[in-house]
């Protein structure tokens, strides 16, 4: 009898034991994963009611230069919800990127300007662009959208 209860009680710190290591391993893997990957917001205006929803995002690691290259490329693609509008037209391909002073100089192609489908409108994608931009990246203070070269919606043209 007494062999019986030691049996149970090894039995039970067995599979206790088991059932730690196994939650403590699943950890140590969600860790590492997370550690390859940073997290980020895109905001995008929906198609049924026009407000703004979110979608979070993770995306591999990279150099911090090419960080808010590879972000803007992911929100050109569009949103993975299809009740989601894009903010442009598919095909919209970014030129050129680079930050200087806490400023960011983007210039995107042409498809950029074509309102078709489902995206948002121009001037709503652009406020949206620039709004993912300032709320995902803590040292950009200010977005600057070029088009086929041509700086567009600046401060005097919408006043």
């Amino acid at each position: 009898m007494e062999s019986k209860k030691i049996s149970k009680n090894s039995k039970k710190l067995i599979i206790f034991s088991s059932i730690l290591f196994l939650i403590l391993l699943t950890s140590l893997i969600f860790y590492f994963v997370e550690l390859k990957s940073y997290r980020k917001v895109f905001i995008f205006q929906c198609i049924d009611d026009d407000k703004t929803h979110f979608e979070v995002r993770y995306l591999p690691k990279v150099d911090k230069e090419q960080q808010i290259k590879q972000y803007v490329d992911d929100l050109l693609l569009g949103p993975i919800n299809d009740r989601y509008r894009p903010l442009f037209p598919a095909g919209t391909k970014i030129n050129s990127c680079f930050v200087r002073d806490k400023k960011i100089y983007i210039d995107l192609s042409e498809e950029a300007l074509l309102q078709k489908g489902i995206s948002s409108e121009t001037k709503i994608a652009v406020e949206l662009l620039k709004l993912n931009i300032t709320k995902n990246f803590n040292g950009i203070d200010d977005v600057i959208l070029f088009m086929m070269g041509q700086e567009v919606y600046t401060q005097e043209s919408v006043e």
